[in-house]
């Protein structure tokens, strides 16, 4: 089995679980902390998702070897892969915007949970980065569409 199916069954498995978690957990227990453990599944199906289509492209030979880091699928993605699939560049942008999410959470000073988001503070001068559900739910949304897209030029099936 190539290894584009293994990466492509990975994203799917973390956007079901970053969807789970936003539409049935959260509403239940209500806890902003949440948020943080959505942003890592969706930034894995996202990275999963580049992992599958770069995979595809080199079985085909059309890319050289990459490292397998979020900024390396990424820029490879960037140069050599998106302009002949015609990626719509907003699904780049949330892919950014996602990781750049996790790398504050990594980096910030406080962070903390208040009427229904997530606030992270990211220096001494207190710069706030406020994480809320609908935010979430759309990047979730641009992952799913981005999954969409890698399953019909890795000819994958989505499940519902």
């Amino acid at each position: 089995m190539p290894t584009f199916s293994g990466e492509f069954q990975a994203a799917v498995r973390h956007v079901h679980v970053a969807d789970h978690m936003l539409t049935q957990t959260y509403p239940l227990i209500r806890d902003p902390k949440l948020f943080l453990a959505i942003i890592e599944n969706t930034l894995l199906a996202f990275t999963h998702a580049m992992g599958a289509i770069l995979e595809h492209e080199r079985y085909h030979k059309r890319i050289p070897p990459f490292q397998d880091t979020f900024e390396s699928k990424l820029t490879m993605l960037k140069l050599r892969v998106a302009e002949r699939i015609k990626l719509d560049p907003e699904l780049i942008a949330t892919m950014v915007d996602v990781h750049a999410l996790h790398k504050m959470r990594k980096e910030c000073h406080t962070e903390f949970g208040k009427s229904g988001a997530f606030v992270l503070c990211m220096d001494e001068g207190y710069t706030l980065k406020k994480i809320t559900s609908a935010m979430l739910k759309e990047h979730i949304a641009k992952a799913k569409k981005f999954i969409r897209t890698t399953g019909e030029l890795c000819h994958q099936k989505v499940a519902p």
